[in-house]
């Protein structure tokens, strides 16, 4: 029988409750949904699990994180995760049994019959139509044979239970591999009060759901989940990374780069090995799952960066900017504070945004910006009208100063030798003596600390390809270690914040990089690829 007869049916008899009517199976069937394409003959049994995701509302999708992983990245990352013994595979998330069903095509690969192997899948999700859902493609995959289901909340079941229970029907040792694609969001945000360890109040939920699935583990278990890409480096999942290294080793790590499903995150997936020995880990980036080597480090971040390609840069251990500035970023009352103070060509002086920050040129008067929802021309503040606090806070900003875009793709600063310009929220001022603000600019301009703060902030930024820097960072960040290249990287930087012509000015900038990758020590072979990295992402 046709692959496709059978899908409607079900299809038909699983959403009745939705109100699914027949002409729009055939529709779903023959022309694809929500931006999906139709579905093929050979996808079979996956197609519930699309359907299963096109029938909520997207507001409804959006808050329960409900999205559909395609059938050949859920194999892939199948791939990586299965240990070579597996008896009991669970999904914590299941959804319409993506991740179920990649593991039964491994299953079989292995040598095990469809009926065997749907046998060792266990799935769990809160809603009852996607187990029904879930259980109905698992059947239809294996000839009949549904795999083990249970409606219920992973992260509120019982300490054990995720290593067998009535509810979960596992072997009491547990689990030899959880994986899946759980849902993403603030448990702030949840209306479901979980019980269980908890990193932090503003660990995401599928971070909480990668520590869940280590306790359901046995000893030399994997588990293989697909996390936001923030879990990389966010303060918020610290708590999460190091739990994780506490109780396994990192085994493979896959970076998207792009997006793969219908969800707005940059995501990733965390693959690791309950009680494992640490040794190098394997990674992975882009949609097709490419292999991108393999790499040593404790660091999250660090192993992230290797995954998207990201040239390797060590700044050394030296003295920091700390050492010769101060930083400072505004939060929510000087943004908010100065808003009703903010004139458009007045008399006071020029409020700067990130979006009129460029590499070394500060584009206020030349083209227009927005602040608190209005666009401004050439927007002022009368620092001297402000309330007593807010006035402090500006007048202090009035010195010689840098100031910083908070998200770029390289490192944007502006050189305020005469303290004119006011810093908008969330632009960062760094503060130092007159005479060394071209040096400082020098050092956070060039092309290694673009790659050093990328990777100690990959995932962070509003997209997957933004450094999000912070006043702590950049004060962290090493200052070069040839003073002499560092002199030269200087003067190269002058002139090319002197040139006007774009093409020159971008050839200018491109001289000062190499220069600065010097001043960094960076060898020959590391600063070629380096200076091409930098290059491709100036504006």
């Amino acid at each position: 029988m046709a692959a496709r007869p059978l899908l409607a049916g079900l299809t038909r008899s699983l959403f009745s409750r939705e109100g699914l009517s027949g002409t729009q199976v055939e529709l779903l069937d023959a022309e694809g949904v929500d931006g999906f394409p139709p579905m093929p003959d050979s996808a079979g049994a996956d197609l519930l699990g699309l359907a299963h995701e096109a029938l909520l509302a997207p507001d409804d999708r959006k808050v329960r994180g409900v999205h559909y992983t395609p059938p050949a990245l859920a194999d892939r990352l199948v791939a990586l995760t299965l240990p070579p013994t597996v008896d009991h595979v669970l999904d914590p998330a299941c959804g319409g049994g993506a991740f179920l069903l990649a593991a039964g095509r491994a299953l079989v690969g292995r040598g095990l019959t469809p009926a065997e192997a749907v046998g060792c899948l266990h799935g769990i999700d809160v809603d009852p139509l996607a187990a029904d859902v879930a259980q109905a493609a698992t059947a239809l995959w294996s000839g009949g044979t549904p795999a083990t289901m249970s409606v219920a909340d992973f992260l509120v079941l019982a300490p054990d239970c995720g290593a067998g229970t009535p509810q979960s029907g596992a072997r009491t040792e547990g689990f030899d591999a959880v994986m899946g694609n759980p849902p993403f969001g603030s448990p702030l945000r949840s209306s479901t009060r979980r019980a269980g360890r908890s990193p932090g109040a503003y660990t995401d939920t599928a971070g909480l759901f990668l520590l869940r699935a280590l306790d359901a583990l046995r000893p030399g278990g994997r588990v293989g989940l697909i996390q936001p890409q923030s879990v990389l480096t966010s303060r918020d999942a610290e708590g999460v990374r190091s739990a994780v290294g506490q109780q396994a080793a990192l085994r493979a790590l896959w970076v998207a780069e792009q997006k793969v499903f219908s969800a707005s995150a940059h995501v990733v997936a965390v693959v690791a090995e309950k009680g494992g020995r640490r040794r190098s880990v394997a990674l992975y980036g882009g949609s097709e799952v490419e292999s991108r080597g393999r790499a040593t480090s404790p660091s999250w971040g660090h192993l992230g960066a290797r995954a998207k390609g990201l040239p390797e840069v060590d700044l050394g251990d030296g003295p920091t900017v700390s050492s010769i500035a101060t930083a400072t970023a505004g939060f929510r009352h000087q943004f908010y504070g100065v808003l009703d103070h903010v004139v458009d060509d007045g008399p006071g002086a020029p409020l700067v945004t990130a979006g009129l920050i460029d590499p070394l040129h500060c584009a206020w008067g030349e083209r227009p910006t927005r602040i608190g929802g209005c666009r401004w021309e050439r927007p002022t503040v009368d620092v001297a009208a402000l309330e007593p606090g807010l006035r402090d806070w500006f007048t202090a900003r009035q010195v010689p100063k840098l100031l910083v875009a908070g998200q770029t793709r390289v490192v944007e600063v502006v050189v305020d030798e005469a303290g004119a310009l006011l810093p908008s929220v969330p632009v960062i001022a760094v503060e130092a003596p007159a005479d060394r603000l071209w040096d400082l600019a020098a050092a956070l301009s060039s092309p290694p600390v673009a790659a050093w703060a990328f990777e100690r902030a990959l995932g962070t930024g509003l997209s997957a390809d933004t450094i999000r820097l912070s006043a702590k960072l950049l004060l962290d960040v090493p200052l070069p270690a040839d003073r002499r290249a560092w002199t030269r990287a200087t003067k190269a930087l002058r002139a090319a914040a002197g040139v006007v012509d774009p093409d020159e000015r971008r050839a200018a900038l491109v001289a000062y990089g190499a220069q600065a990758c010097r001043a960094y020590r960076v060898d020959d072979g590391g600063a070629d690829g380096l200076l091409a990295w930098w290059s491709r992402r100036l504006p």
